[in-house]
């Protein structure tokens, strides 16, 4: 019996010194999980930017607000992205159009230059 009385004392004397353990709390996401959302925001503004001047034609010109701009832009982001590969070989496949118009037409000094935006873009 008074071992009985030690060891209950002694739990009872473990179990007040023990610091409360706390409570698992929800502080919101992680540093690393918010960066991920911003490079994920940034990279849809970036595309959809790209899009609309894309479809605006504003394919390299003007340079501040280019079809062009835009998907390096995005690239410099996630060098991988579909989209933004897709976008810069549209880019590439309307200034060969461009450029086979201007042939045709005879006018061979712009379709070089044509010719050679749509080679600078598929080099990148």
């Amino acid at each position: 019996m008074k071992y009985a009385f030690y060891l209950c004392l002694f739990l009872l004397v473990a179990c007040v010194t023990e610091p409360p353990k706390p409570l698992a709390v929800n502080s919101g996401p992680s540093p690393q999980e918010v960066a991920e959302q911003q490079r994920k925001q940034r990279l849809r503004s970036l595309l959809t930017l790209g899009h609309e001047a894309l479809e605006a034609g504003r394919l390299m010109v003007p340079k501040e607000n280019s079809a062009y701009k835009w998907y390096m832009q995005a690239l410099d982001v996630d060098q991988l992205n579909v989209e933004a590969h897709w976008g810069m070989r549209q880019i590439t496949a309307q200034y060969m159009e461009l450029a086979e118009q201007a042939f045709k037409e005879q006018r061979r000094d712009r379709a070089e230059v044509l010719m050679a935006r749509a080679m600078s873009i598929s080099a990148t």
